[in-house]
């Protein structure tokens, strides 16, 4: 027997509610998508001991 199965129904909804994350319907566009994956970081070289942004 489990601890689970010995608690009542209200602290038992509590327990689920605090475990299950909420879902994210939200819907990204692929701009969005590549700057999270960042795809579209500035690129960093160096030139002749100086760092240059390509």
């Amino acid at each position: 027997m489990t601890i689970y199965d010995l608690i009542d129904d209200d602290t038992r909804d509590k327990l689920n509610a605090v475990h299950r994350p909420k879902k994210n319907n939200e819907k990204l566009s692929e701009r969005e998508w590549k700057e999270l994956m960042g795809c579209n970081r500035d690129r960093y070289h160096k030139v002749n001991g100086k760092v240059k942004r390509k």
